[in-house]
């Protein structure tokens, strides 16, 4: 027998501690049991579904390039999903690679054949589901959208009504299934009916029809709902098919409202606070604020009622003479999530029970579809001819009042109704901070980047727009120094900051201070800034001051600004890069590119853009190429053809070329 002694027992005993807290902790991280995909190009984004009952509590996102991709890294482990690759047929998404690299954390990538906006990742869970989610940004040339924003803003310019129309289910959420025929599911049938009525809508043209989903994929249950807050719709009809566990003798069609209680006033009333409505309820006396909810609730329920028994009696007329034995159900009241909110009326339909036999058959039929899609295409038109007829009055909280802010254009540039300026996240920014910073809301700068509601978290690199304050969109005649200011549009001569700087004859900081930026940025071209007043200077000659009398007479001589300094280019941070480095690429000094781009330490981020001169001369070393060194330095190799006059791809080293 051997003595381990006091030092042996501590060691055992440490072991087992560890052992416990190794498996505490994986017993407490997050699980990822299933994985599904929705690549459809009716959707503006990619959505990859991690099924999960606990929230990761570990996220982080990285941009890579060469090829593009999106690194997504979250605290969890794979348990019943294999680690590997998966390659899309899909223009904009190339593959998807899943692995657990720790223990404790497992790593998407998704590869990408062009740049995408900034990623979301966010954990969902209601009564019946509990799921993480990655959304990837589709640009616009990849997508093929039933509708636009665009499309919103002149409709309502038109005065036309706009409706919003929900399939219900989607993507890895089938709804009920045939007993009949497995292969019949909700989710294609509602699917084939919603679209049928938007094509009936937009040829009619008398009613402007906006859908949850288009094409095979969920959005979740929310952002249903938010479409509706988001468009100011004055109708929203969600497309659904029934199904019963045990009676498969039930048949016929129905509607379904909200009750008008307690419980779905709270509900909604919350709903309507977490929009940008509490923009608008902020015109009221906080007296009058709830009970302009209490008479928006009741005017929205009133509406229902109405909207209800129009779409109903539509369906009836439609299918009483053809299939006279397909009961009519009436207009039943539940609670279901999609209805509980006061944005606009809203009914749920169901086309018939899936689970009977009778039902099936006629839902799995092309004709039976389109005759329920007439009658409640023709329904919907009814409800908004009939309005002005019975003295329709608008919402107390009218659609009017929201601004729908439409998704960015095809060469990026935002279409918000609006002045903005680009920011690009840097290291310690929160949203609440960059609020209070610009002196504007959470929602303004969310509304203005494109971004989800519900968003609260942001990442280094990401790039966001900030709406301009009031105070600056005013043109105050002087600053709080009683310097004169005037609003300047950035134009698209207007190179970076330097380049405005130099006209106003001032400098970026302070440029960076009239504007209430904390450090330079570079605007984009349309965003309004403050400049100092008195239109254009012109940049004094060096022998001004020996014409006009000596220094003695005017004072301290203050630096003159540069005109033979070279003309400076925006030159985008990349992965990898360093102050030293690009300083050097740039024939600068580390002191110099620092002072140029105001920046104090030589901490820099990817997305960061930095003034650099636009000529310079790069003396070719030994392995590169004209590839390599365009990439270098964010160029093109027709422009360096272009610039140095050569037809050819071959270089050697000692050779000097001109770059930008």
């Amino acid at each position: 027998m051997i003595d381990v002694g006091e030092s042996g027992r501590y060691a055992r005993i440490s072991v087992v501690v560890c052992g416990f807290l190794l498996a505490a902790n994986t017993a407490w991280s997050a699980a990822f049991t299933q994985k599904n995909v929705d690549v459809d190009p009716a959707w503006d984004r990619v959505r990859v579904f991690l099924d999960t009952k606990k929230e990761p509590r570990y996220k982080r996102v990285r941009y890579l390039s060469n090829p593009t991709r999106v690194q997504v890294d979250v605290g969890g482990r794979l348990s019943g999903i294999e680690s590997g690759t998966t390659r899309y047929e899909d223009e904009f998404l190339r593959s998807i690679s899943i692995e657990q690299v720790s223990k404790s954390r497992v790593r998407i990538v998704f590869t990408l054949a062009a740049d995408t906006k900034g990623a979301r990742v966010e954990y969902y869970k209601n009564s019946r589901q509990s799921f993480f989610h990655i959304d990837i940004p589709r640009p616009r040339r990849y997508q093929q959208p039933l509708w636009t924003p665009e499309g919103v803003e002149r409709a309502r310019s038109k005065g036309l009504p706009v409706v919003v129309l929900d399939a219900g289910h989607g993507g890895y959420d089938p709804g009920a299934i045939s007993r009949v025929k497995r292969s019949l599911k909700e989710k294609d049938v509602v699917l084939e009916v919603s679209n049928e009525v938007v094509r009936i809508l937009r040829k009619s043209g008398r009613v402007y029809p906006v859908t949850t989903r288009s094409g095979d994929y969920y959005p979740t249950l929310e952002e249903r709902v938010d479409l509706v807050a988001d468009t100011g719709a004055e109708l929203f009809v969600s497309v659904h098919a029934d199904s019963h566990a045990s009676n498969f003798k039930a048949s016929g069609f129905a509607l379904w409202t909200c009750p008008y209680d307690k419980k779905s006033v709270k509900s909604g009333s919350k709903k309507l606070i977490r929009h940008d409505w509490r923009d608008h309820l902020a015109r009221h006396p906080i007296s009058k604020r709830s009970s302009m909810i209490r008479r928006q609730a009741k005017f929205v329920a009133s509406e229902t009622d109405v909207s209800a028994g129009t779409i109903l009696a539509s369906i009836d007329r439609g299918l009483h003479k053809s299939l006279p034995d397909f009961e009519n159900r009436g207009i039943k009241k539940n609670n279901f999530k999609v209805l509980t909110h006061y944005f606009a009326p809203s009914v749920l339909i169901e086309l018939g029970f899936l689970s009977n036999r009778s039902d099936a058959r006629r839902l799995g039929k092309t004709w039976f579809r389109k005759k329920m899609a007439l009658a409640i295409a023709k329904g919907i038109e009814s409800y908004f001819a009939d309005r002005s007829k019975r003295g329709y009055a608008k919402a107390p909280i009218s659609p009017e009042s929201r601004t729908w802010i439409a998704t960015p254009k095809e060469d990026g540039s935002p279409a918000y109704r609006g002045e903005t300026v680009l920011y690009v996240v840097r290291r310690g920014d929160t949203l609440a901070g960059l609020a209070r910073r610009f002196g504007v809301t959470i929602s303004q700068i969310l509304s203005a980047s494109q971004l989800p509601r519900k968003r609260r978290i942001i990442y280094v690199g990401e790039k966001l727009r900030i709406p301009v304050a009031k105070r600056l969109m005013s043109a105050p005649d002087q600053d709080d120094r009683g310097i004169e200011t005037e609003s300047y549009q950035v134009a698209s001569a207007d190179q970076n900051l330097l380049t405005i700087a130099l006209r106003f004859g001032t400098t970026m900081n302070e440029l960076s201070r009239l504007n209430g930026w904390p450090e330079p940025r570079n605007p984009e071209p349309g965003d309004m800034i403050l400049v100092p007043g008195g239109g254009v200077t012109e940049v004094p000659d060096k022998t001004s001051n020996l014409q006009s009398g000596s220094a003695s007479e005017q004072g301290p001589e203050e630096p003159p600004l540069r005109r033979d300094s070279p003309e400076a280019k925006g030159y985008e941070v990349r992965p990898r890069d360093t102050i030293s480095e690009i300083a050097d690429r740039f024939g600068m000094t580390s002191s110099d590119l620092l002072h140029s781009n105001g920046l104090k330490t030589d901490l820099i981020h990817v997305g960061q853009i930095l003034n650099v001169p636009s000529d310079l001369d790069h003396p070719v070393k030994k392995g590169e190429t004209l590839e390599s060194i365009a990439k270098l330095y964010g160029s093109s190799v027709s422009e360096i053809r272009k610039l140095n006059n050569v037809k050819s791809d071959r270089i050697h080293p000692g050779d000097t070329l001109r770059i930008h």
